[in-house]
């Protein structure tokens, strides 16, 4: 029995895809047009017989046959890049000392670590989870070789994409009825902090802050409890929490702006090839 041939840029555009969450999302990743991207997806369906994501209006969710298909996909892409590092590649060694706050752990690290891992095995990667406020003196001092930060000066390390910040609450409590209403922050650094307060303060809303956190996991618990709504970057919101958008007019919450995400790398790591090879992974997978 002669089985369909699946080519290696069809298995790429599905992980591209799943990874980024959508085809236009995807596009860059793979240096092709958003109609290219597509086109490669429904090459795959067609000879797979099945679709492998079901596209809405809003989001893009991948099929029971998809989710099969693309753990053997990652799989086949990682063994071509282990079989290309091997045959044609130079032999990385050494060590990446590297920060991420942890809202971008999972949606933005993710990738990156995944293409390097199967790229550069040779290199050993130390990670460091903090606030954006936190890893950036850290940089600068030569304790971190490389950060991915919300920069707060324009000229702070190497522009990728822009994050949106949004207000969140949860479902169950109808928190942003309050007067004033109760925050919930992070440090008083946070440029996140920062934006949420003065966003209240230009539309006059009253507000008080009733709990401190510099970690993303005590800012959902507090929301999640009913204590407070939060100002959090966009891939950072679990499906527990909800954006607070459409509110009622009396109720609405001032708009908020996005974070400019950065590379951010020390002056002592320039002489490194690893940590050379790291940098332009972040800005081939992220940057825009």
């Amino acid at each position: 029995m002669k089985y369909p041939d699946f080519q290696l840029d069809w298995l790429r555009a599905l992980v591209a895809v799943v990874d980024a969450g959508s085809l236009s999302g995807a596009a860059p990743l793979l240096h092709r047009s958003q109609s290219a991207v597509s086109m490669q997806i429904k090459k795959l369906e067609s000879a797979l017989g099945k679709p492998v994501l079901l596209r809405g209006p809003r989001h893009m969710e991948i099929t029971a046959a998809g989710s099969e298909l693309l753990a053997y996909a990652r799989r086949m892409l990682e063994l071509q890049a282990e079989t290309q590092a091997a045959l044609f590649g130079p032999q990385l060694e050494g060590r990446v000392r590297l920060g991420v706050p942890d809202d971008y752990a999972a949606t933005y690290l993710t990738p990156v670590l995944r293409s390097f891992a199967s790229r550069h095995l040779g290199v050993e990667i130390e990670l460091t989870c903090e606030q954006s406020t936190s890893l950036i003196p850290k940089v600068m001092r030569d304790e971190l070789d490389l950060a991915l930060v919300s920069r707060d000066k324009p000229q702070r390390g190497r522009l990728l994409f822009q994050e949106p910040l949004v207000w969140v609450g949860a479902a169950q409590f109808e928190v942003w009825r309050k007067t004033p209403l109760p925050i919930a922050v992070y440090e008083s650094a946070s440029l996140a902090r920062r934006e949420a307060l003065a966003a209240l303060a230009a539309k006059r809303r009253a507000y008080r802050v009733v709990y401190h956190s510099s970690s993303l996991a005590g800012q959902v618990a507090a929301v999640e409890s009913g204590l407070a709504v939060a100002v959090l970057t966009r891939c950072s919101v679990p499906p527990s929490l909800q954006p607070l958008s459409n509110l009622p007019k009396e109720h609405a919450l001032p708009a908020l702006g996005c974070m400019d995400v950065a590379v951010f790398r020390s002056k002592v790591s320039q002489g490194s090839r690893a940590v050379d090879a790291m940098y332009e992974q972040f800005v081939n997978t992220l940057g825009t």
